[in-house]
């Protein structure tokens, strides 16, 4: 998505593979800014300071991210940074399974970071993802303001508000048919004009839709 990052990227995602030397991200190659509530699923390939998300984190901030991507690395090589140098990563995650890297961080010389690694099957479940708390919603807040990930546990790992996942047209705030099932899972007559309402969105069955929002201190 972006080679040199010095501002600010939020709510952005890349699934394109990724290969060059050195600075290698799947979201970003070198990081000297903010990088939130985004993610990378392309695989990343390079010699040095190679990351799912980010390849060289140089005193920037990454916050409720993650990264599912393989990444092949001869040096300073992470699941999903590469070289964190002075920088910060909070409420982050990578695949252990699909990245083939038993670390978050290849190097990281800033003390412990907020990393936490899940396999196929957790990165599918509300539940690993701890650091972001379950928002019910209010159908009143502005759609600026409402929560960051959606996800159908079970079937999906986190993906933006804003995406149409199931490719039918709609993002996913105003889908009736969330799960692209062809079937309505909510109530027909007000279905897409609440994005937050409970009966166009429920909150049990086979296929629950959630709302997270990073709540921050």
């Amino acid at each position: 998505l972006v080679g040199y990052n010095d501002g600010s990227i939020d709510a952005s995602y890349a699934t394109g593979s990724v290969m060059a030397s050195n600075y290698v991200g799947g979201l970003v190659g070198f990081n000297r800014d903010s990088i939130d509530a985004s993610y990378a699923t392309g695989s990343v390939v390079g010699n040095s300071e190679v990351g799912g998300l980010v390849g060289y984190n140089d005193g920037g901030s990454i916050d409720a991210s993650y990264a599912t991507g393989s990444v092949e690395a001869s040096i300073f090589g992470g699941g999903l940074v590469g070289y964190n140098d002075i920088g910060t990563v909070t409420s982050s995650y990578w695949n252990t399974d699909s990245s083939g890297q038993s670390v978050g961080i290849g190097f990281d010389n800033n003390g412990p970071q907020t990393v936490t690694g899940l396999d196929n099957a957790q990165m599918l479940l509300t539940t690993s993802f701890s650091n972001f708390s379950i928002n019910a919603g209010d159908p009143t807040v502005a759609l600026i303001d409402r929560p960051d990930w959606v996800i159908i546990d079970g079937y999906t790992t986190p993906y933006l508000w804003w995406q149409d996942d199931d490719n039918d047209g709609v993002p996913a705030y105003q889908d009736a048919d969330y799960d692209g099932d062809g079937v309505n899972d909510g109530d027909e007559v007000a279905a897409g004009t609440d994005p937050l309402d409970s009966e166009d969105y429920p909150a049990t069955g086979p296929s629950s839709w959630w709302r997270f929002k990073l709540m921050l201190p």
